[in-house]
């Protein structure tokens, strides 16, 4: 916020050049009558400015507060958790942790969905390894499971689990403007890739129109086709993506070039003046 003083230099500047236009020039002595005016004027912007901001404090506050026990509310409260520390009752009257240390966090992607029908929600959780996502240990997902039920909300049929990743497979080819290097293009495709898979959306879908997005954001990408996309759950086949696409433990990895059969998938990075 600026100072009184700062205001009213502000206020003086525009009323010298105010009253210069009508011909008048002001007094320059720091005790002149216009300047305890703008002084005045000064303190009463202050005044509202501090009132609108603890206002608007207070609405975000507020705001806040009522998304507790939202489905995207578990899901940032999910990737908060810390492995091997404990949540206390806090002085506030809140449950946290009295040093929290987000190296402990282990959390990488959580998926919330909510069955309308039978009002029970989905919390699907996995961890990340060397940008590998996994699923948690027993250890891990007992100690999550416990942090879960001390800070969800009262009557709330909350079901936790961490599955093995879906695998997500395709063939693409895409197309570059010259001058652009094919093989370190290919890898920043491939990063985008990856950073789309780690931000996947709090439901845990795959939009395809999205996915596509992420490569055509690179620079130097002008298009891609997309001739094979497909995904399978753990221990079954690969069907077909469509428009959009739940994944079954709420996240994925892709398959690589160099994987094992069936889980291939093939990346071309072609010129642009070769799409015909």
């Amino acid at each position: 916020m600026a100072e009184i003083s700062e205001i009213q230099d502000e206020l003086n500047a525009e009323a010298i050049v105010l009253m210069q236009e009508k011909g008048v020039t002001l007094s320059t002595s720091p005790i002149a009558e216009w300047k305890i005016w703008t002084y005045i004027m000064a303190m009463t912007v202050k005044v509202i400015e501090v009132i609108v901001n603890a206002f608007t404090a207070d609405i975000v506050k507020k705001i806040t507060n009522s998304r507790i026990g939202t489905i995207i509310w578990y899901s940032e409260e999910a990737k908060k958790f810390e492995y091997g520390n404990h949540l206390i009752l806090l002085q506030d009257g809140s449950l946290g942790y009295l040093t929290p240390n987000e190296t402990l966090r282990i959390i990488s992607n959580a998926s919330v969905t909510e069955d309308t029908a039978t009002g029970n929600v989905y919390l699907k959780v996995c961890k990340a390894n060397s940008g590998v996502l996994m699923k948690l240990d027993e250890a891990e997902l007992l100690s999550f499971k416990n942090y879960i039920n001390d800070i969800k909300t009262a009557g709330t049929k909350l079901n936790i689990i961490s599955y093995d990743a879906d695998i997500v497979k395709y063939t693409m080819i895409v197309y570059y403007n010259l001058g652009y290097d094919p093989v370190a293009l290919k890898s920043a495709v491939k990063t985008a890739l990856e950073n789309y898979k780690i931000n996947l959306d709090f439901n845990g879908t795959v939009y395809k129109n999205k996915l596509i997005q992420a490569i055509l954001n690179v620079p130097g990408v002008v298009t891609v086709n997309v001739t094979l996309l497909q995904s399978r759950a753990y221990n079954t086949s690969h069907v077909d993506m469509g428009v959009k696409t739940e994944m079954a433990s709420g996240y994925f990895n892709f398959a690589d070039e160099t994987g094992i059969a069936p889980d291939i998938s093939s990346l071309t990075m072609t010129p642009i003046d070769q799409l015909t």
